[in-house]
């Protein structure tokens, strides 16, 4: 049968001679991987299409059975251009990405991971890009199951029970060493997904 989706891509790599697989999260949160026919060769615009990091909607052939599903069409609805000028902006994105990557559940039927790395990517260019990623990893650990509440700070504690909207979260830690508080919740989720250490990205962090 044939689905139609908006998506962000995650990865995208070479297939066969002409073809990419594409790893993408879904607007209900699932993540799937995509075969895009034809997508290298010269007269194709689609490698364009699955860049990481683009929204897009697309069209899928899907089979139940199937690890990777067939692409059909598609269009881009926002290659977040202005992230993309920005080295700061590309490291922490593509770091997000790269969690949900490695650390999400195939099938998690959860839209509103989708919509937390969607909002938090629309931060990015116009915020603190370190406050927009600690709200990132808070938000995601808490829609994954479990919720960061607190960290110790140099022999004091940050609370964050309340402060999980961003104006809110920004407002409490302006002060503080970002670089640190990141530091800290890094592992305090590995202590609780151990795939976290499979997120390479995180090296290019602080």
């Amino acid at each position: 049968m044939i689905l139609k989706n908006k998506a962000i891509v995650i990865k995208s790599f070479p297939y066969g001679d002409t073809s990419l697989i594409s790893r993408l999260i879904l607007n209900d949160g699932n993540k799937i991987s995509l075969l895009i026919k034809g997508a290298t060769s010269m007269k194709s615009n689609k490698g364009a299409l699955f860049q990481p990091l683009n929204l897009i909607d697309i069209d899928y052939y899907h089979k139940d059975n199937r690890d990777i599903q067939i692409y059909k069409e598609g269009t881009l609805i926002n290659g977040f251009m202005d992230l993309r000028k920005s080295f700061d902006c590309i490291k922490y994105s593509l770091c997000m990405i790269d969690i949900i990557d490695k650390t999400l559940a195939k099938h998690s039927n959860e839209s509103i991971i989708f919509n937390l790395l969607y909002d938090s990517l629309n931060r990015l260019d116009n915020n603190n890009k370190k406050i927009v990623f600690i709200y990132f990893l808070l938000l995601y650990t808490h829609y994954s199951g479990y919720s960061i509440t607190k960290i110790n700070y140099q022999n004091n504690i940050i609370d964050f029970s309340n402060n999980f909207k961003y104006n809110s979260l920004e407002e409490l830690i302006k002060n503080y060493d970002h670089n640190y508080i990141i530091k800290e919740i890094i592992y305090t989720i590995g202590l609780n997904i151990n795939e976290i250490k499979n997120v390479k990205s995180l090296k290019f962090i602080n």
